[in-house]
């Protein structure tokens, strides 16, 4: 019967495994690749913000982009009624806000210019919207009224209040895995440390 002690056992592997270990290319390659290509590489520098987080000020809400001190004075008692604006959807240009009326607008969307807070369409005292009207579709026609004042502020996502340019989002040094790998248009694409794939090998140490 064949038999053989561990450190022959021992001498036997380290007999089959030098060369290939030899073999390999441990050096760290570095390369500038592409969000797709960064997967299971190491990042040689910080990964920084190109661009602000959100790039412009938006709505969180459904609803109504006012000036504050517009709707002061309004309460249940002395409602505040203003014409409707024109609407801005998601994805839309920044309209400009004419103060004392109240521009729809969707979560998402950019902020009318010269208004400074959002009353979500729940706030008012119909709860809905009529008939809206976006650039280019005509004269928004009818009021909306408020029954409580808002802060300047509300319900206004602020440009890069999320990030700001120059911000590090990804640590050097770190894995690039799906976790780490979020959001990329706000990223500069960085160079990528890797050493190449390595080799595997099993070995039976069974009796």
């Amino acid at each position: 019967m064949f038999a053989r002690t561990l450190d022959e056992h021992r001498q036997a592997a380290e007999a089959l495994l030098t060369p290939m270990v030899a073999a390999l290319d441990t050096r760290p390659q570095l390369a500038s690749v592409h969000d797709a290509e960064a997967f299971d590489r190491v990042l040689v520098r910080p990964v920084t913000a190109l661009v602000p987080v959100p790039t412009f000020d938006n709505s969180q809400m459904d609803g109504y982009a006012v000036f504050a001190e517009d709707l002061a004075g309004a309460s249940a008692d002395q409602p505040v009624s203003l014409p409707i604006g024109v609407t801005t959807a998601a994805g839309d240009a920044p309209v400009a806000h004419v103060r004392g009326t109240a521009s729809p607008v969707m979560t998402g969307s950019a902020i009318p210019v010269g208004a400074d807070a959002i009353v979500p369409v729940e706030g008012t005292v119909s709860q809905e919207f009529p008939r809206l009207v976006r650039v280019g579709e005509g004269e928004p026609t009818g009021d909306v009224t408020f029954a409580a004042p808002v802060k300047a502020g509300t319900f206004v996502r602020r440009r890069a209040e999320d990030i700001e340019v120059g911000t590090t989002v990804l640590r050097a040094g770190i894995w690039a895995d799906p976790e780490s790998h979020w959001g990329g248009s706000s990223r500069r694409r960085d160079e990528g440390r890797g050493a190449p794939p390595t080799a595997r090998t099993a070995l039976h140490h069974g009796r």
